[in-house]
């Protein structure tokens, strides 16, 4: 993503979601990418609460918090920068 080389899915994901869709001005644009990536695709989430997250992040050395659910207009995914 980083060379501007991304799988022609990327676009075919962005285009299928762009309705549901709102990036923040701020997102790192390769990160927006990876995020779209047909290859990254599926298990790869676990949705839990605060607590679930803080236990799962000691048991699993590789896992990290991406993201939380908040109220809002249901069906809308937002991608923003680092942590906001």
């Amino acid at each position: 993503a980083a060379s501007g080389l991304v799988p022609a899915g990327t676009a075919k994901n962005r285009r299928s979601v762009e309705d549901e869709l709102e990036i923040d001005d701020g997102a790192d644009p390769i990160l927006v990418d990876l995020a779209l990536d047909p290859q990254t695709s599926g298990g790869l989430l676990v949705a839990c609460g605060p607590d679930g997250a803080q236990v799962l992040c000691r048991r699993l050395p590789d896992a990290a918090v991406v993201g939380r659910l908040v109220a809002g207009p249901a069906g809308r995914v937002v991608l923003r920068a680092g942590g906001s």
